[in-house]
Order: structure tokens, then C-alpha cells, then sequence
């Protein structure tokens, strides 16, 4: 007496194959006595044909930040960490548990006192401005200086600076 909701893949008359979502439900009679289905099915190829492409985006994805040499992590307005690859680990010392809605920025971004100039990730997340910078300092996990170059791109959505990606070296 419940709803049935599956995928199938069907051979149409043109010869095409195309991806039905079918809901069915059992009808009965007013004796209780199963007495047939009732059934829909809507075509849902163009939705499976755009899952398969974001599916496919992501595995790229995974495989270029995995295997990349350079350090990649993606902040929020907030410095929330939202992304990073395993060399950012690597690089800094930490895992990723550990990081997980902290401020990124205030661990390993840290100005002293009598440093007057504007932190370039500030920079990026107020202008929206790409910043390249040849030589800073980031703070390791056991609070070792790490000295780094690196590029801050700006994300936005909607003309809005949502967050910024960090791409560094030592």
C-alpha cells in the first residue's frame, strides 16, 4: 500500500534510451484484495545527463586538488574553512577535523602588533580583488613560520564577495 519510486532505463520506439523515474502504487479493492497499479513515470533523462556531467566535474576536481604541489584552501566571509587539499594538510601540519569551523585565517595568518601593512586576504574578501603575494608567513600547526608566496582569487555570487580561494608554496 505504499508509493514505489525507482529509475529505469528504457529502449523507446525512436530507439533512443532514456531514463524514466516511475512511481507506482498498488491499488485494492474494498475487500483489501491487491486488484492492480496504478503507475507515472516522468522522463528524467536530461536530469540524469546533467548528474553524470556534475559527477564527472567533481571526480576532475578531486583528482587535480589531490595530486597538486601547491597548498588550496577556500575561506568564507567569516574565514570559515570550506574546502582544502591534502597538501594544505601537508604543508601546515594539521588534519582535516581539527580545522573544521574555526577561523582559518586567525591560525595561520597571524600580523604582529607593530605590522602596519593590510593583510592581503582582507585585501581580497573587502575589494574582490585578486592579490598576488611573493613573500608571507604561515603558521604551522606546531608554530613553525612558514615562509610562502602565494594568490588569493575572490568568490562572488551575485556581485557579492562570499569568500576568497588561497592557492600557496613554501
Amino acid at each position: 500500500k505504499t508509493v514505489s519510486s525507482l529509475e529505469v532505463r528504457l529502449l523507446n520506439y525512436q530507439g533512443e534510451y532514456r531514463w524514466i523515474l516511475a512511481n507506482i502504487v498498488p491499488r485494492f479493492s474494498e475487500k483489501d484484495e491487491f486488484i492492480g497499479i496504478l503507475a507515472v513515470g516522468l522522463d528524467i533523462t536530461d536530469r540524469k545527463s546533467i548528474e553524470n556531467k556534475l559527477l564527472e566535474s567533481e571526480t576532475q576536481f578531486t583528482e587535480i586538488t589531490q595530486v597538486i604541489g601547491d597548498g588550496i584552501f577556500m575561506i568564507d566571509s567569516e574565514y570559515k574553512l570550506k574546502f582544502a587539499n591534502p597538501e594544505f594538510y601537508n604543508l601546515l601540519g594539521y588534519c582535516e577535523e581539527e580545522l573544521e569551523g574555526e577561523n582559518i585565517h586567525d591560525l595561520i595568518h597571524s600580523h604582529s602588533e607593530d605590522d602596519n601593512s593590510i593583510c592581503p586576504i582582507n585585501m581580497v574578501l573587502e575589494t574582490g580583488q585578486k592579490q598576488r603575494v611573493p613573500e608571507d608567513y604561515y603558521t604551522t600547526k606546531s608554530g613553525i613560520k612558514l615562509p610562502v608566496s602565494y594568490v588569493i582569487s575572490p568568490i562572488k555570487r551575485n556581485d557579492e564577495n562570499v569568500g576568497c580561494v588561497v592557492a600557496f608554496h613554501d
